[in-house]
């Protein structure tokens, strides 16, 4: 009688011990699965967030053109626009920049060097309407210049000293606050959104070869670039 009640007592021992492990088990699962159920409700709360933020975000448009401006026929002067085509901005900043690019082609190589141009766009304006330009900027004539230097370096071209290709680089830079009180910047080559690193990345280029200069649109030409190319890229 006595062994009896002692195996009995020493099953007691080890059904508490196997419910106290059953016990662990089973609460480290529900843990788990709280876990995993907290993880997803975050994540499908963070997605709602993210998708609420997307739709009070405007959707900015650049457009370049060019109108005439002189009875020759030719459109000598290049317009930029930004509109807004998404949800309205409490504050916005737009600041634009051009960049002239020379790519030259000599015995099988490849160069090209850029130079910063201040002032390709000197007058703006500013659309404050229920329209959906938020601004216009331009400056006469300023494409008509960009042609001849052009044009000038198609005609070395054809003398056999390399093949040069002199064109530009359209850069606007939009930081605005959307309607829920947050600001953002965002980058753009003429309508391509690019990122901040890109956008920097075309100035360095220009600074390491001129020094940080910059130039007015009247005192940069083709000649001045393929003379600092000749000498910085021999």
């Amino acid at each position: 009688m006595k062994t009896f009640v002692k195996d009995l007592l020493d099953n007691k021992d080890l059904i508490a011990l196997i419910s106290s492990i059953l016990i662990g088990i089973a609460t480290i699962i529900i843990s788990v699965i709280s876990a995993y159920f907290v993880y997803q409700q975050t994540k499908i709360y963070r997605e709602q967030t993210d998708i609420q933020k997307k739709q009070t975000q405007p959707v900015f448009v650049v457009r370049i053109w060019q109108q005439q401006d002189g009875d020759d026929g030719k459109y000598g002067t290049e317009i930029l626009e930004v509109h807004n085509y998404g949800s309205r901005i409490l504050k916005c900043n737009i600041s634009t920049m051009v960049l002239y690019r020379l790519a030259r082609n000599k015995e099988l190589k490849n160069d090209t060097i850029y130079a910063q141009v201040l002032d390709y766009f000197n007058s703006s304006v500013i659309d404050n309407s229920n329209d959906t330009m938020i601004k216009r900027t331009w400056r006469t004539g300023n494409n008509r210049i960009f042609a001849e230097n052009y044009m000038q370096a198609i005609q070395v071209s054809k003398k056999g000293d390399g093949l040069y290709f002199l064109d530009k680089i359209i850069l606007s830079k939009i930081t605005y606050t959307d309607i829920l009180g947050e600001e953002h910047t965002l980058f753009f080559d003429r309508n391509n959104e690019i990122s901040e690193e890109i956008y920097n990345g075309y100035f360095d280029v220009s600074r390491k070869v001129w020094n940080n200069i910059a130039f007015s649109l009247d005192k940069i030409s083709f000649n001045l670039m393929k003379e600092k190319m000749d000498e910085y890229i021999p």
